[in-house]
């Protein structure tokens, strides 16, 4: 009797398991459905799929020119000993004024997982920023993309520590060059934090095309405190794949070799489709 009634609840807990399995399935799939869905729209409704540059984090002086959008949408992934960190979609928004000015805006869907730890989601911080090609020049072109991050209205994604919490204001600036077929982009400016102290980041690309529908692209980029000290540095490979006339894709793949202030990110990824309209 005693051997029936603990078989009998051992089907119990299975099911019970089961259920709760599918019920956390269902969530995230909603969850994850609600987010991807609203931006695809937001997308779909503005335009379709063109072509840029591989997706790295250094910006070069480059502007998408008077009336026309550019627009990137991703999925990222980022690796560290002790969480994932991913964005569905990451969704990037760029409109061209001239042919020197840029309007930047940026959000994406957070979700991060800690051993150990529930699963964190919210919608990210909103990015929003200026692009202005100061020199507009064919050699040694310089440019200045000013930007501002801060908590979205709704989003609990500082509440929930998946970014940090205040506003952070950028300022690179950016100057190019090409040397046999190859484009070399430097960036380098102060990072400002209304609860922390000033620092800088740093940047160097270089792009290559091989043939008319592959672009391949490597950078190293650096954070250091206000005094130069480094704090952090990172090497990134990406490709731009065209697939047809106006449509392309973007991977990227990565990792930080040094962060004095942080766990190093083992792994770095994005996958992305490009608009320009």
């Amino acid at each position: 009797m005693i051997l029936q009634a603990l078989e009998s609840k051992l089907v119990l807990l299975k099911s019970i398991h089961g259920q709760l399995l599918l019920i956390n399935f269902i969530s995230v799939g909603t969850w994850y459905f609600r987010t991807f869905s609203g931006y695809l729209s937001l997308v779909i409704f503005i335009g379709s799929i063109a072509l840029g540059r591989p997706p790295i984090e250094t910006e070069d002086t480059g502007t998408p020119g008077d009336g026309k959008w550019e627009i990137n949408t991703a999925w990222t992934y980022t690796r560290s000993s002790w969480a994932t960190d991913s964005t569905l979609p990451t969704f990037d928004l760029n409109y061209g004024i001239g042919s020197c000015v840029q309007l930047k805006y940026e959000i994406a869907g957070l979700e991060r997982r800690a051993a150990g730890e529930k699963i964190q989601r919210a919608i990210s911080d909103s990015i929003a920023g200026i692009k202005w090609r100061v020199r507009d020049q064919e050699n040694f072109p310089i440019s200045v993309f000013p930007q501002i991050q801060f908590q979205t209205f709704g989003s609990k994604a500082q509440k929930k520590a998946l970014s940090e919490f205040g506003i952070t204001t950028s300022i690179p600036w950016q100057t190019s060059s090409v040397i046999a077929e190859t484009s070399i982009d430097l960036e380098m400016g102060p990072v400002f934090h209304n609860h922390s102290n000033p620092r800088w980041i740093s940047g160097v690309a270089l792009t290559r095309p091989l043939g008319q529908r592959l672009e391949l692209a490597i950078e190293f980029r650096a954070e250091a405190s206000s005094d130069f000290a480094c704090s952090m540095m990172s090497v990134n490979a990406g490709a731009h794949i065209k697939l047809m006339p106006d449509a392309g894709l973007l991977v990227s793949i990565g990792r930080e070799i040094y962060n004095h202030n942080s766990v190093c990110a083992t792994l770095t990824a994005y996958l992305g489709w490009q608009i320009l309209r």
